[in-house]
């Protein structure tokens, strides 16, 4: 079976920070992003209900901007100063091996 699929995509991070390393100051932005999926894969049935299958996804992700705050009184950023981050993208290969249980539906 040869197959394509399209959709959102969410990513969530634990640590959407970035640090001045002269000053110590950091500025954390949003956790998470939203953006959009497309991928293809293929899967073969090889002996009984056993299958295996291979797919290739690629996740388009909307950039991620960082506002510079009032700054700490040893911070090198002007305040109100921008960091954008672009072309955050992943492009990922999966595999794997399958066993159907049973032969209805569930």
């Amino acid at each position: 079976m040869v197959y394509a699929k399209g959709g959102g995509a969410w990513i969530g991070s634990n640590n959407s920070t970035v640090t001045d390393l002269t000053s110590g100051a950091s500025i954390s932005g949003p956790t998470s992003n939203w953006g959009w999926t497309v991928g293809a894969g293929a899967e073969y049935a090889f002996y009984g209900g056993w299958s295996a299958r291979n797919e290739c996804d690629y996740i388009g992700l909307t950039n991620q901007t960082f506002t510079v705050p009032t700054p700490t009184p040893f911070s090198v950023l002007p305040a109100g100063d921008q960091f954008t981050g672009s072309g955050r993208n992943i492009q990922m290969v999966t595999g794997g091996i399958n066993y159907k249980f049973g032969g209805g539906w569930w």
